[in-house]
């Protein structure tokens, strides 16, 4: 065909011989196709849905896997928590004992501490007039001693006087001198 002989104006047509259009050419490969290659079709589907049907059957056991392992972790969830509110329990019980062991204890420490304060208080207020009555005997001795030693300056016969009276004051023992 060249391209002269071929009109502008020729448009679309159909070709009705069947030598040149090669449709028993056409019809016959596919024939051959269906009989021939109808078996590796039908071989080609089964395969694929025998393997549809294992990707089935694997989804529904691991489905069926996750669900047990669902219920096993829900069980074990109740059981945790159970624990727990056993756990926070005891753990209450437990801080409220202590807090009263304790509590008793501060209360045992504080009468104990209070006993120990006041006998510190008697020691020391008895330490106290004891310094008080010692500083007061000797102020009263250095007081009637000064009047003494006033007197006698004063009145030097009254001295021998006091010795006098001192002598006679104590007893009279025998005394035996050795030879």
């Amino acid at each position: 065909m060249q391209l002269e002989n071929m009109s502008l104006a020729s448009g679309f047509g159909l070709n009705t011989n069947i030598i040149e259009t090669n449709l028993i050419n056409l019809s016959a490969v596919i024939t051959i196709l269906v009989y021939f290659g109808g078996g590796i079709v039908d071989s080609v589907l089964v395969q694929r849905r025998n393997a549809i049907v294992a990707s089935l059957e694997d989804a529904e056991r691991r489905y069926a896997d996750a669900l047990s392992c669902l219920e096993r972790a829900e069980e074990q969830l109740a059981e945790a928590n159970a624990l727990a509110v056993t756990v926070r329990s005891k753990g209450r019980a437990t801080a409220q004992e202590g807090a009263a062991q304790i509590l008793s204890l501060v209360v045992d420490d504080t009468a104990r501490l209070e006993m120990n304060k006041k006998t510190l208080v008697r020691s020391e207020e008895a330490k106290v007039v004891s310094q008080v009555c010692l500083q007061a005997v000797t102020l009263a001795m250095r007081l009637a001693e000064k009047r003494v030693i006033q007197r006698l300056r004063e009145n030097p016969t009254a001295h021998d006087k006091l010795v006098d009276q001192a002598m006679l004051s104590f007893p009279l023992q025998k005394t035996t001198v050795p030879v």
